[in-house]
């Protein structure tokens, strides 16, 4: 068995072979503490962070090849500088100041602010009187430019159109509140939500003003002692394009009622496109074969103001509206006559009264969609079998119906232009065909409420533009 051989170690230089050599215990590095009372990273040490201190400030630099502990696997050493900066940046009071202070400006204030007060008030020459008010409303810096002179500009009565177009302009603003027109200002609405559309004789304040029994509210005419008030007009937009607290919604203003001088009945609806209100007025009444001219005048108009029992705007008098109408009950065929009835009157009788044709058929001149030309008003005259039980049986008799469909604007001001076109209040002249387009207003709404084509030829209401009326016998 072979002998393991000892290994003898020398002594090193200036020791005494006699004392027993010690091992010499490593200095740990993660013990350290720094003078400030941090405990410095095992990686962290005097000699080897002083290549990584930046003599200059002080603060310990950071690369991606110097060490490998700033990056995966090892803590993060503190850095006492940086965490001084950071306190420092806290406790300032005058950077909180300064960041409140960017934050409550709006967007765009500082370009604003780099056009000098000449350059705005000249942009205001150029404006109306109610955008000049709205953008100096919009920020403190605009209405640090332009002044409150436009605000009491509009005080003079000579600009109260001006002044409805910019408080039309607040709607947002005030759910709560309906603009009177007549005075000019908001009125906290006392029906909030609640409001119902009713016939005239009946009292339905929407709101308290103090100009109520020396003024008269903007309106329209829809048949015969039946008026809608501009006021449903604003509470229905506003509710589509705000929200529900604003208003009332478009469906609730549809109606169906009977006339009570005439044997006229009518049925209203009305629905929101694009921001506008259209409306649909479907008036019926029964007609007679063999109609007299006179008979025609008392059966289409009443006797007060000789206007129309049914629907219309204001410039039926300068169209052919009364000419289709008339020419329509013109071609009321008559009722077949059974043998035991004609032998009533006498011994001559005919066997083919017995097989007439009882279908109405419309001519080319009365069957047709009618537009008027000065306003978003289309019509249409139908003949049409509707049940009779006059005769304590069940039977038909024709009838006539005369439909109107009617654009009446966003509900911004009674100065819109197609409000103020349909009540011929109009300042500007109103081109229909150009302004409505090629799609007619009684095919927006029948789609929109039915999903059905309305595929009708669309003719001029006034095709000549002549002014009759019928004082001239038309």
């Amino acid at each position: 068995m072979p002998l393991r051989k000892k290994k003898f170690s020398l002594p090193r230089p200036g020791s005494s072979s006699s004392s027993k050599s010690k091992p010499e215990r490593p200095e740990r590095r993660d013990s350290l503490v720094s003078p400030n009372g941090f405990r410095l990273g095992r990686h962290f040490s005097e000699d080897a962070s002083s290549s990584h201190v930046d003599s200059q400030t002080g603060e310990r630099r950071y690369s991606i090849s110097s060490e490998t502990s700033t990056l995966v696997g090892g803590a993060r050493p503190v850095d006492t500088t940086e965490l001084l900066h950071s306190l420092s940046r806290r406790l300032s009071q005058d950077s909180d100041v300064e960041t409140l202070r960017e934050e409550e400006r709006e967007p765009g204030e500082p370009m604003i602010e780099s056009l000098s007060p000449q350059l705005w008030t000249r942009i205001a020459q150029f404006a109306t009187l109610s955008d000049v008010a709205s953008l100096a409303l919009s920020s403190k810096t605009l209405q640090s430019r332009l002044g409150s002179e436009a605000w009491r500009a509009m005080k003079e009565p000579e600009q109260k159109r001006q002044k409805i177009e910019f408080l039309a302009r607040l709607n947002k603003d005030l759910p709560a509140y309906l603009l009177c027109f007549p005075c000019g200002q908001y009125h906290l609405r006392t029906q909030l939500g609640q409001e119902r559309f009713r016939i005239n004789y009946v009292t339905n304040p929407l709101f308290n003003c103090p100009m109520a029994q020396h003024s008269r509210l903007p309106r329209m005419r829809l048949t015969h002692a039946r008026e809608l008030p501009f006021a449903f007009v604003q509470l229905a937009t506003r509710a589509k394009r705000f929200g529900s607290s604003y208003g009332i919604t478009a469906d609730s203003l549809g109606r169906r009622w009977k006339c009570s001088d005439s044997e006229w009945t009518h049925n209203t609806r009305f629905i929101i496109h694009k921001g506008h209100l259209l409306m649909r007025v479907v008036s019926t009444c029964p007609a007679p074969t063999d109609i007299t001219p006179t008979g025609e005048r008392m059966l289409l108009f009443e006797r007060g103001d000789f206007f129309p029992y049914f629907s219309c705007c204001a410039h039926w008098k300068e169209g052919e509206l009364s000419k289709i109408c008339k020419c329509a009950l013109r071609h009321i065929p008559k009722a077949p006559e059974t043998l035991r009835s004609q032998l009533k009157s006498g011994y001559n009788f005919n066997v083919a009264n017995r097989y007439r044709d009882f279908t109405a058929k419309s001519c080319d001149d009365c069957r047709d969609i009618r537009r008027c030309p000065e306003c978003p008003s289309e019509y249409l005259v139908e003949l049409k079998l509707i049940e009779d039980r006059s005769q304590g049986q069940i039977g038909f008799k024709h009838a006539i119906i005369v439909t109107r469909w009617s654009d009446l604007g966003d509900g911004s001001s009674p100065y819109n232009i197609e409000w103020a076109a349909c009540n011929g209040e109009n300042e500007e002249r109103y081109d229909s065909f150009q302004m409505v387009g090629r799609r007619t207003i009684s095919g927006t709404f029948e789609s929109e409420v039915s999903n059905h084509l309305f595929l009708k030829r669309v003719l001029s209401l006034n095709p000549k533009g002549e002014k009759r009326s019928e004082t001239s016998n038309d």
